[in-house]
């Protein structure tokens, strides 16, 4: 099954990568913080969670890397 990842380096051992489901959730908490303050937390982590995906859609047709 291959692991995607949300930011990666030229560094081969991908310690310091970062996957993608941790990226979502880690998107997903802050964006629940920011809406928070305003009675909307729960809209917030939904909106999270979707920032990934409509970045690939509409910004880089690149999108994420896959390891084999």
């Amino acid at each position: 099954m291959n692991r995607y990842y949300a930011h990666w380096t030229e560094n081969p051992d991908k310690s310091d990568w970062q996957g993608l489901p941790e990226h979502l959730l880690n998107v997903a908490e802050l964006a629940r913080s920011f809406a928070g303050a305003f009675g909307a937390g729960p809209w917030g982590y939904r909106g999270g969670c979707c920032t990934m995906p409509a970045r690939r859609l509409m910004i880089s047709p690149a999108g994420w890397k896959a390891n084999p």
